[in-house]
């Protein structure tokens, strides 16, 4: 029974992370002043992911992270920074 419940912390600290870069994703979209079109281009990727991701249907791979950094000019270590720095804003 213990061991289930830190199953579910866990899944529930990994899903609040994921919200977080999920908020730093669009953050750096919207103030890049791009659409979900114009940022799936630039990502080279079909224009649906940006859109799934955005809207919870899918967590982004570190491979779509690594992309992001390449169209932001970050690494994926300083989005990741920037999501934690949101969640301490909570």
């Amino acid at each position: 029974m213990g061991r289930s419940k830190k199953i579910k912390v866990h899944f529930t600290t990994q899903s609040l992370m994921h919200d977080y870069i999920l908020q730093v994703l669009i953050h750096l979209r919207k103030s890049n002043g791009l659409t979900q079109v114009e940022l799936s281009h630039k990502l080279g990727r079909n224009q649906d992911t940006v859109r799934k991701i955005e809207n919870r249907m899918f967590q982004p791979s570190l491979n779509v992270l690594r992309d992001y950094g390449i169209v932001f000019d970050m690494t994926v270590s300083e989005i990741l920074k920037l999501a934690e720095e949101f969640s301490q804003r909570v």
